[in-house]
């Protein structure tokens, strides 16, 4: 009896010390979730990748050259850049490429610096064994001749707030992020218009200054200041600013946030393939689905590319997934499978789709059940690998707590073994 008693305080004293240690967790979870939602709060999709040092770069660019309403705010001269924290690399090289990488990732999340052409950056750094960053000077050369002139920059924030505003008198009064989404496809279809001799000349254009005025065609400053002439470049900055300025109009009250990011790599046509930028916008089934007004820019305005999935079927007999092969240079969303069948909007998608003649109706029709199960397969997918990448990323941040106490656990346990060996052999 008395053995048993010794072995059940044993056993308690193991279960209160490691009760003392998991206690603590929430504590410093919930810290650590603080501090990094007060240095990415205003960090959006690409940006959320970044290291905490290419953040703190990424903060210094919003803080420099956007004004409250989200927009340029006509600033472009050079940002000199001082870390706060300590950056180190092995050389020169690799501290340009942390800084220039950040600058990249900055652009992508924010196509409104429509006149932010190519990256110029120099860093300044001590060395020892390896290299410590002092301080970068980041400067942006113009896109084309006149992008970053104030009176340019004015005109395109001019025309944004005008396209916005025409779209919010658009809106039914019980408008769903469905709805935004569809206004801003619908405008940038009916307001702008392909550029094929821009995009014949890309390689002169970006070599020879005398051709530099089609680079214009490579940014959204057309269809919102100009004769509305775009390549598939300026159709998906065009949307996701609209989507972002939308968004802002919205508030962060909002019962689901817009959220539209560009997505860059190869697409395949009649002709071959060829490089090619199109959208990707999360919907209210926390799904992310695809949206290509270059493609969709039709007579009448085509939904064959939009909220589709990576299997719905397109104009050339081939799934969006095909037809729209991704690059690697970011970790972009994974899109459903099938294309948005709607969230008490059914009705009002399956009207637009029946509508189009130009290619969802040549989709193969799927029972409800089936896009379903496919839906909760991506979202349960997605939810297995975020909870992963939250665990790794909160073990990764708090080694330095949480080493010491797993050593002290596994101290405590090998006593309490090592102890009731000893009581053992006493018997």
């Amino acid at each position: 009896m008395r053995a048993k008693k010794k072995q059940f305080v044993w056993w308690l004293a193991f279960v209160a010390s490691v009760c003392v240690v998991l206690l603590q967790l929430p504590i410093v979870k919930a810290e650590a979730a603080r501090d990094q939602g007060e240095n990415a709060a205003n960090v959006k999709f690409y940006g959320a990748q970044l290291t905490e040092e290419q953040q703190e770069v990424y903060a210094a660019l919003q803080e420099k050259y956007l004004g409250e309403d989200g927009l340029s705010n006509g600033i472009t001269s050079k940002l000199h850049f001082t870390p706060s924290e300590e950056v180190r690399a092995e050389s020169a090289d690799d501290l340009s490429h942390i800084i220039v990488h950040a600058t990249e990732v900055f652009l992508a999340d924010h196509p409104q610096l429509f006149w932010a052409g190519t990256i110029e950056v120099s860093v300044s750094y001590q060395k020892k064994n390896v290299c410590k960053l002092t301080g970068a000077d980041i400067q942006f050369r113009e896109k084309y001749p006149g992008a970053s002139s104030r009176g340019t920059i004015a005109q395109y924030n001019v025309g944004v707030r005008t396209a916005v505003k025409d779209i919010f008198s658009s809106l039914p009064e019980d408008a769903t992020v469905y709805h935004y989404y569809k206004a801003a496809h619908d405008w940038v279809c009916e307001t702008a218009e392909y550029d094929s001799e821009a995009a014949e000349y890309v390689q002169e254009a970006a070599e020879n200054e005398t051709m530099a005025v089609y680079r214009s065609a490579y940014s959204s400053a057309p269809v919102f200041a100009g004769d509305g002439k775009m390549v598939c470049q300026g159709y998906g900055d065009a949307f996701q600013v609209l989507c972002d300025q939308l968004q802002i109009q919205r508030g962060q009250n909002a019962d689901m946030p817009l959220s539209c990011v560009k997505v860059t790599g190869t697409g395949k046509d009649e002709d071959g393939f060829g490089p090619h930028l199109w959208n990707a916008v999360r919907m209210s089934d926390g799904n992310w689905y695809a949206v290509d007004t270059t493609w969709d820019d039709q007579n009448p305005i085509s939904y064959a590319y939009f909220l589709c999935g990576r299997d719905t079927i397109g104009f050339h007999g081939s799934t969006f997934g095909e037809d729209h092969i991704e690059d690697t240079e970011l970790d972009y969303p994974e899109l459903a499978l099938s294309a948005y069948s709607g969230d008490g909007n059914e009705q009002v998608i399956e009207d637009v789709r029946e509508n189009d003649t130009a290619g969802q109706s040549n989709l193969p029709e799927q029972s409800e059940l089936l896009r379903q199960m496919e839906q909760a397969a991506v979202a349960v997918r997605r939810r297995c690998i975020e909870e992963t990448e939250h665990c790794v990323a909160f073990l990764e941040e708090n080694k330095e707590w949480l080493l010491p106490r797993a050593g002290i656990v596994l101290a405590v346990l090998v006593l309490l073994w090592v102890l009731r060996r000893i009581g053992k052999r006493r018997k």
